[in-house]
């Protein structure tokens, strides 16, 4: 064999090129991609749906005593706004108890003038004394604290006729307003309504000055107290009647406890769902009269099952689209989650026969007045992978 024969032919360079294509590039491609591939896996974004509800409050309104329903200001789907009053409750209990209360204080107004008029006839044949002007100042005291009652008990009497006139004012605008009653029948109870109300303001400005009136009057018999030296005490018949009067005060502050729980009044702004009880129906203490439902803070709260409730936490962000618009896409904010694994309510089951169980989440930072209350809601809630 010659020289030429054993010497090394060399390879090409396009030749090792295409070699190191064919058999090592495909094995680098495929190894990148797995590398990338587990890298992507580790970081990807996963998609947990839930379904939820636009939060929402449900009050009632019931009274705080037993009693019969005896008008309604509102009906079946109305607005109402927190503190407006939505129904007054029989005031007929409340009446009778202030008509008691008015017998018994003349009762004691008389006994008083008698007692009076005994003091003023006595005080001409005794020789005028410390005991003399106190037991004066006592008497007039007393008079003042009557004098008040007195203007309570009619200022009471008064509130209970306003609001009766103010329901049936607000029902005749509205039978007014449909054409239904002409403007004379409505002016009428109008000018009623506002004819008592101008009444009761007179009467809490006498009412503030009967009271300082009895403020005056205990000074002045304190003042005559500390002048006694043997602290001599007032007779047995001043002390029955300073009895009957505290007593009547008493009575009369129970009525107007009574007083101001007989008009109903919306705990929350909302509309009237439900009207359980008509004017005319008996009901117990604490049943509702009827049902409102109102907003609640703008959140919604979804349920997760409970095998990919771990794969968010607090802060995550929660695409919510309605069910009747499930193009329209907001945003929120995870807030809470629940500690424990509850089912799911009715209402969000995919079937009533198979039962789900997960964990509550609460989402918040939701733009305004774009879901309406109690509105069903799918959530896709974006969680990073473990």
């Amino acid at each position: 064999m010659s020289s030429t024969d054993s010497a090394k032919i060399r390879t090409p360079f396009f030749r090792l090129l295409a070699l190191w294509r064919r058999r090592y590039l495909p094995i680098l491609i495929w190894g990148g991609a797995v590398v990338l591939a587990v890298v992507l896996v580790q970081e990807q974004r996963v998609y947990v749906d839930a379904p939820g509800i636009m939060d929402f409050q449900t009050a009632l309104v019931s009274p705080l005593m037993d009693g019969t329903v005896q008008s309604l200001a509102v009906d079946i789907l109305d607005e109402v706004e927190a503190g407006q009053v939505v129904a007054m409750m029989d005031d007929t209990l409340i009446r009778s108890e202030l008509m008691v209360a008015e017998a018994e204080l003349n009762r004691v107004r008389a006994l008083l003038e008698a007692e009076s008029e005994r003091y003023t006839q006595t005080q001409h044949l005794e020789q005028a004394s410390v005991q003399n002007d106190l037991r004066r100042f006592v008497l007039n005291e007393e008079e003042a604290r009557l004098d008040h009652l007195d203007r309570v008990i009619e200022h009471e009497t008064d509130k209970v006729t306003l609001e009766r006139l103010g329901i049936r004012m607000k029902r005749d605008e509205a039978l007014r307003d449909q054409l239904l009653l002409d403007d004379a029948a409505y002016d009428e109870i109008r000018l009623r309504y506002e004819a008592l109300k101008t009444k009761i303001d007179k009467d809490t400005r006498a009412i503030a000055l009967a009271e300082k009136n009895i403020a005056t009057a205990a000074k002045r018999r304190e003042s005559q107290e500390s002048l006694e030296t043997d602290a001599t005490e007032t007779d047995a018949l001043l002390r029955a009647l300073q009895a009957d009067i505290a007593a009547q005060e008493a009575r009369v502050g129970a009525v107007q406890v009574q007083r101001s729980s007989l008009a109903l009044v919306a705990p929350v702004s909302g509309q009237v769902a439900a009207i359980t009880r008509r004017p005319g129906e008996s009901l117990l203490a604490g049943e509702p009269v009827l049902t409102i439902t109102g907003a609640g803070g703008n959140r919604v709260l979804a349920y997760v099952d409970e095998r990919t409730s771990r794969r968010f936490n607090v802060g995550d962000t929660v695409e919510l689209h309605a069910r009747t618009h499930p193009s329209a896409v907001v945003k929120g904010t995870i807030i809470k989650v629940g500690a424990h694994i509850e089912s799911f309510p009715p209402r969000l089951l995919l079937s009533t026969a198979m039962p789900q169980y997960g964990y509550a989440v609460l989402v918040g930072d939701l733009p305004e007045n774009v879901f309406r209350p109690g509105e069903a809601l799918d959530l896709r809630l974006r969680a990073v992978a473990r």
